[in-house]
């Protein structure tokens, strides 16, 4: 297995999570500023950055061959500095106005964890063949390395009857517990593509199922798991137990395409879904990190496309969005001076990248929410791959 190191900052933050409890229970309320995600009352979801006219255009933009992309230095990122968030779900009666702090809990004062780390530099085209000079560059491309894109690779589950009323399975840490949607008319001998939803800081899977609604843009195509956290706790763990153990209970039970599973998230689910980006990109073909900081660390390498997703006021990610927008992009061997615009109109992708392994990014004006559009541009990028 190939490894990139990105920066070893990673442990040094992991160290910080590993405190006393009482320190522990600190940092959760510091991870309140990354949250407000509180389950509203049904129907009274308020976001904002919704809308505006879909612009659309081909895939691939002019790219130099032999480019070395530059790598750029992270942002070190306040995790308890922000005193709540604008349009996020708000109680029933609440003004639907987006304003600073309203609609939110206000975050308690408390430190700073910093997760910014130093960018690695990337020759564009590495770990594929280059683009010929002055050609177009082909982004989306789907399939895994060895394989003819398009041609799914099935799971040991398929041909297996799908387990009845599955809403759990234990893994290491015990039983975790998860909101299942299939496609209609599941058919056990078709491999299917596996999303997995994770949801922010406050808010539980039930809450956080029908905010971001990956279902209602992949349902007809994926299988989709929105997992909790056990025993109604409050964090995701540093580590990639909840994936491997769920990973493992769907590619054994259901018929899954091994070679399109996704992960996605918000806030500290975003977190969780950048540290799985890290550590199991060979296993996921795409990942998309909703208002949260790139991890850093020892990073294996695999075919993984990339995305990320923030608001302009949002504090919780970074100062300066363009700095993470860089790291993602020369993560795959992107140009990030060179990006054309996709469908929804907020969103770009790159020119140049690694062959198979596109970069989206999306900005709007808003801050620690999720938009509307985000679930059709998180499904959007993935279903071309």
């Amino acid at each position: 297995m190939k490894m990139m190191r990105f920066s070893d900052s990673w442990p040094v933050v992991r160290n910080l999570l590993r405190v006393t409890n009482a320190r522990v229970l600190t940092s959760l309320l510091l991870l309140s500023a990354c949250s407000s995600d509180d389950p509203a009352t049904p129907g009274n979801v308020v976001v904002a950055g919704a809308g505006g006219a879909a612009t659309s255009s081909s895939a691939g933009t002019t790219s130099t061959a032999g480019t070395a992309a530059t790598g750029a230095a992270g942002t070190g990122i306040s995790m308890g500095s922000a005193a709540g968030r604008a349009s996020m779900p708000s109680t029933a009666g609440a003004a639907g106005q987006a304003a600073a702090g309203s609609g939110g809990r206000a975050a308690p004062p408390g430190g700073d964890v910093n997760m910014g780390a130093a960018g690695q530099a990337t020759p564009a085209g590495a770990g594929g063949m280059m683009a010929t000079a002055g050609m177009p560059a082909t982004a989306g491309a789907g399939g895994a390395p060895g394989t003819t894109p398009g041609t799914p690779t099935k799971s040991p589950g398929c041909g297996m009857a799908p387990p009845a009323n599955d809403t759990g399975t234990m893994i290491t840490a015990g039983m975790v517990p998860y909101i299942l949607d299939m496609p209609p008319g599941y058919d056990n001998n078709k491999a299917y593509p596996l999303l997995f939803v994770w949801h922010g800081f406050g808010v539980d899977n039930a809450s956080f199922h029908g905010y971001l609604n990956m279902k209602a843009v992949a349902g007809n195509d994926a299988i989709i798991v929105t997992p909790e956290i056990i025993g109604g706790g409050a964090m995701w763990p540093q580590n990639t137990s909840y994936f491997d153990g769920l990973y493992e209970h769907f590619t054994t039970k259901y018929c899954v395409d091994t070679n399109r599973v996704f992960t996605t998230g918000h806030s500290m689910g975003g977190m969780h879904t950048a540290l799985l980006g890290c550590q199991r990109a060979d296993k996921l073909r795409g990942n998309a990190v909703l208002a949260a900081p790139h991890a850093t660390g020892q990073c294996v390498d695999g075919n993984m496309a990339l995305m990320l997703s923030v608001g302009d006021s949002d504090t919780v990610v970074s100062a300066n969005h363009d700095t993470e927008f860089k790291w993602y992009a020369e993560r795959n061997g992107c140009n990030a001076s060179m990006s054309m615009p996709v469908d929804p109109m907020q969103c770009v992708e790159y020119a140049g990248c690694m062959p198979n392994k596109p970069v989206r990014t999306c900005r709007f004006a808003g801050g620690h929410e999720i938009p509307g559009w985000v679930a059709g541009a998180v499904w959007g990028l993935f279903k071309k791959l």
